[in-house]
């Protein structure tokens, strides 16, 4: 029997999920790019539509991989980069710099921050405005409990850290974060 799946955004949208439901999924979701991530594949396009869940919520799938690219090759690893979902892309994708996984983890924490907010952390009415707030250090994102009380402390700061504008200042890897992730779930039982 097939499995049905519903989009991310569904769930954002609806809102009809407890915290530790959206713990467990962004935990899903976490283990998912860091698969693609383990086997060299950056996704370059990480945003709640690209993502599925299982109506039962035990799976999810990672989908349109039409800008990924393996790091694999030394030729692939410093083209500077264009493409991806605005809204959603790092500051260093918006500045066309090389990427690596961690661009993906920026875009993770966009993906994240409104999978429990249901609200971008970004407040821009349009997407010059929106680009502009993602590269400035001047812009401050909320932590997501300001909009979501249910929301653990320490889960803030794993999405604040996911979303630091100089990649070397956020997690380095998807793993470190799905640490920091487990720690949470663990707690929570």
């Amino acid at each position: 029997p097939r499995t049905e799946h519903v989009l991310a955004l569904m769930a954002i949208r609806d809102r009809d999920l407890n915290i530790q439901q959206m713990i467990e999924l962004s935990i899903r979701l976490c283990q998912g790019l860091d698969f693609l991530h383990q086997n060299n594949i950056t996704h370059r396009d990480v945003k709640p539509e690209n993502f599925l869940f299982s109506r039962d919520l035990k799976q999810v799938k990672i989908v349109d991989f039409g800008l990924s690219k393996s790091s694999a090759s030394w030729r692939t690893r410093w083209i500077k980069e264009g493409g991806g979902t605005r809204r959603y892309m790092s500051p260093e994708q918006l500045a066309k710099r090389s990427l690596d996984a961690r661009s993906d983890i920026f875009s993770l924490g966009l993906t994240l921050y409104e999978f429990l907010t249901g609200r971008h952390p970004c407040s821009g009415n349009d997407a010059n405005e929106i680009m502009r707030q993602i590269r400035s250090s001047k812009y401050k994102f909320d932590p997501p409990s300001r909009y979501n009380p249910e929301i653990p402390s320490a889960l803030d700061r794993i999405v604040l850290k996911a979303l630091r504008r100089q990649p070397e200042h956020r997690y380095q890897s998807v793993t470190e974060m799905l640490l920091d992730m487990a720690r949470i779930a663990e707690s929570r039982i």
